[in-house]
């Protein structure tokens, strides 16, 4: 499967496989279904889609799921000055928004951005990488890389120092355009700045594309594991359960492909990473 087409079947399963989406179609074909002679197909076939509906909404599952792949890569300790760069994924910035109404619009992800920030203030050497381009099917918009300088412009940072990579559309391509565009060597020390529950997965690509980088999880939204008191919760696990399906699929389906060595990335001992 090329680039493009994998672009767009990654968008559009996306898409249909948000529970929401499986909740409301199966519903939707079982109204149908109550309106013709398999009208008892059609009510055993509401009662399955509303009874999983309010086990998922309820039930921590998918809180866990997403604690799971939170827990996968722990922060990074004992960094020193060695770290020569930083790259920070994007998904952060309503492009649209933000070119219409004149101003920089934030929709998820803030963290990725904050730590970039602190980050490139600890480390006054290191070189700067931002990635993220047109992430939607039209290819319509200004990228986020536009944005992203625009962001940092008014945060007050020297974005001479930061190279800026607007042509990936997705994780993968962020990671093979910008080890293109870098060349970096293997005993460099670079920080993969994403949301926690992606960095298994962009970890997986990254490392396929041929970098050599340290985790640096942000963004969290569980409690580590050792402060676990899972309990039902409606309707916040509906946005776990959304946040889990999509990131474990895209585990699956960038394994099966081929795009990463591992169904499951982990750490690698230090020594196996930069310096």
């Amino acid at each position: 499967m090329d680039a493009n087409l994998y672009f767009l079947f990654s968008k559009i399963a996306g898409a249909l496989l948000s529970p929401m989406t499986v909740f409301m179609t199966a519903i939707s074909i079982a109204f149908l279904l109550i309106l013709t002679p398999w009208a008892r197909l059609g009510k055993w076939l509401m009662g399955l889609a509303l009874l999983g509906y309010v086990l998922t909404a309820v039930f921590p599952s998918g809180y866990i799921l997403v604690n799971i792949l939170e827990e996968r890569f722990p922060q990074p300790q004992g960094l020193t000055e060695q770290v020569d760069g930083v790259i920070v994924l994007g998904g952060s910035f309503n492009t649209a928004l933000s070119a219409t109404r004149g101003q920089v619009s934030l929709i998820r992800n803030v963290e990725r951005l904050t730590e970039f920030i602190a980050l490139a203030r600890t480390y006054p050497h290191a070189k700067l990488v931002f990635t993220g381009g047109i992430g939607k099917l039209s290819g319509d918009g200004p990228t986020e890389a536009s944005i992203a300088e625009k962001f940092f412009t008014e945060m007050g940072m020297d974005t001479t120092r930061i190279q800026f990579e607007g042509r990936s559309r997705n994780t993968a391509e962020s990671a093979h355009i910008t080890f293109e565009e870098l060349k970096p060597s293997e005993d460099e020390t670079w920080l993969l700045v994403t949301s926690a529950k992606h960095v298994p997965r962009a970890m997986g690509l990254f490392r396929k594309a041929g970098w050599n980088v340290l985790a640096y999880p942000v963004d969290y939204e569980t409690l580590p594991s050792s402060y676990r008191h899972f309990k039902p919760s409606w309707p916040g696990n509906l946005f776990y359960i959304s946040s889990a399906v999509y990131e474990w699929g895209g585990l699956i389906v960038s394994w099966l492909r081929g795009s990463i060595d591992e169904p499951f990335p982990k750490p690698r001992p230090m020594a196996q990473v930069g310096k």
